[in-house]
Order: structure tokens, then C-alpha cells, then sequence
């Protein structure tokens, strides 16, 4: 098993991390989080990960709490749904970083 740890900036506030690990070239597990820069510091908005055993969403709130769980219906091997959930993720970022703000009290 070969884990690899990557991340891009999707604009200079916005930070897609991405973890995951492969096996013989099946992806076994993966994490990948959307983050925010606000206030001097690092913040997660958004987490897909495989934790208990099934792809799922973890959408998070400005006081780091997750507040909803999509389940995505797919276990192991996860390379095609993290190939999905990255595209998306691009795609849709400013939208979750603007519920973050607005769940802030603040206009993103």
C-alpha cells in the first residue's frame, strides 16, 4: 500500500487537500477536504472521506462542527468517485464556500 498527500490551491483562499492511498493500483481509502483561509487561519467546510467503510460528504460549519452526512452509496475500490468528487469539487467550491460564510453571519 502507497499513500500519497497532495493538495491545490483553488484560489488563493480556498485549499483542496487530498489523501489517499492505493494497492496494487486500487484506491483503498481517501480523504479530501475543502478548506477556507478566514481570520489568519485555515478552515474545513467540506470533507469527502471513506471512513466506515463507504464514500460519504461531511459538510462542516464555521464552528468546525459537522452538521450533515450525504452517504454515497460506494465502497472499495473508491478511484472512480474520487476522480468524480475532485471535478466536483473544483466545479462546485464557491458554492460551499459561500453557505460557510453565510452560516457565519457574513456576506462571502
Amino acid at each position: 500500500m502507497r499513500e500519497h498527500a497532495a493538495g491545490s490551491h483553488l484560489s488563493p483562499t480556498v485549499y483542496l487537500q487530498n489523501n489517499f492511498a492505493l494497492d496494487r493500483g486500487e484506491m483503498i481509502w481517501f480523504t479530501l477536504q475543502l478548506e477556507v483561509y478566514d481570520e489568519g487561519d485555515w478552515h474545513p467546510v467540506l470533507r469527502c472521506d471513506t471512513a466506515h467503510n463507504e464514500a460519504h460528504l461531511d459538510y462542516i460549519d464555521p464552528q468546525g462542527e459537522n452538521y450533515r452526512k450525504d452517504w454515497l452509496n460506494v465502497t472499495a475500490p473508491y478511484n472512480l468517485i474520487h476522480t468524480q468528487l475532485v471535478a466536483r469539487l473544483k466545479a462546485e467550491y464557491p458554492t460551499h464556500i459561500a453557505r460557510w460564510y453565510t452560516q457565519k453571519g457574513q456576506r462571502p
